[in-house]
């Protein structure tokens, strides 16, 4: 386990870098940036009801840090984790000690796991605080914000919704970093191009799809988890609905974190697995 580590730290000194902490710095302004765009044109929320315009914030502030910021950040470590080595040309050297392997992908894995979920933290609190207060928005329910008693919903909301955010924000780290890293593995000169398609086609597409397969799919385990612990207006109805009974799950919030923490075990299991029985070479294509 030092060895991990080991690497994890050697990994984090490597990237902290100007680019790397701006890439850093350009996930977390992301999501404030886009709050701040609808905060500009207020006008096409303050004519709807209080209950309304928190489901609003709940689904874009699920949209935005859960699945772009911490997707993306993730996405720029894992996938590449071993192209890396590869255009370095250190593979062989690794391959070729105990464990090396193994050590080098759960160190990178951890690294990208605490850049998404740190990013994704800062930018939840952010626009948490952005919104909660803005008078713009409180005014918009007459009566409720200017006594106390409107003060402690609001406090409530912030609250439920910051920490509703950081727990998706990391079961969305730790299964997307796994995921990630295992089609780095399956396709390492590729990888990036690979990871875009598998995250267009099956996490967006496909689990919106009102079938079965959608169940094996990390963002209907996350849309459900969501749906639960934010607790949105008309949260019953729509579960009600012939169509989103599909879309979201029905089991309890246990059953879906247990099944993202499986999806992770396997992914990262046959990410290990396939990077140790694979014979990468170094050479570049134009020396083959």
């Amino acid at each position: 386990m030092s060895q991990v580590w080991a690497v994890f730290g050697y990994e984090l000194r490597r990237n902290l870098t100007p680019w790397r902490i701006g890439a850093w710095l350009a996930l977390v302004s992301f999501p404030v940036v886009i709050v701040l765009l609808v905060r500009f044109q207020g006008e096409i929320v303050t004519n709807m009801p209080r209950s309304t315009i928190d489901t609003v914030w709940s689904v874009l502030f699920y949209m935005l840090i859960p699945c772009v910021c911490c997707a993306l950040g993730v996405f720029l470590n894992a996938a590449p984790a071993i192209a890396t080595e590869l255009e370095q040309r250190s593979w062989v050297y690794l391959a070729t000690r105990p464990h090396g392997v193994v050590c080098l992908l759960l160190g990178k894995y951890l690294l990208a796991v605490v850049w998404g979920v740190t990013a994704a933290v800062v930018s939840v609190t952010l626009v948490t605080l952005l919104i909660g207060f803005d008078p713009l928005f409180t005014a918009a329910a007459p009566g409720t914000f200017g006594n106390d008693s409107g003060i402690g919903q609001r406090v409530q909301w912030m609250a439920r919704i910051w920490f509703t955010m950081i727990r998706l924000c990391l079961l969305s780290s730790v299964a997307y970093g796994a995921l990630y890293l295992l089609i780095g593995a399956l396709f390492p000169r590729r990888a990036m191009v690979f990871c875009v398609a598998y995250t267009g086609v099956v996490e967006v597409i496909l689990s919106l799809i009102p079938a079965n397969i959608n169940r094996l799919t990390v963002q209907y385990r996350l849309r459900s988890l969501m749906i639960n612990w934010a607790e949105p207006e008309g949260q019953k109805e729509i579960r009600g609905n012939a169509f989103f009974r599909h879309v979201f799950a029905e089991g309890g919030n246990p059953e879906q974190i247990l099944w993202l923490l499986l999806l992770t075990v396997v992914f990262l299991s046959a990410a290990l697995a396939v990077a140790r029985a694979s014979e990468f070479t170094g050479a570049s294509e134009s020396d083959v």
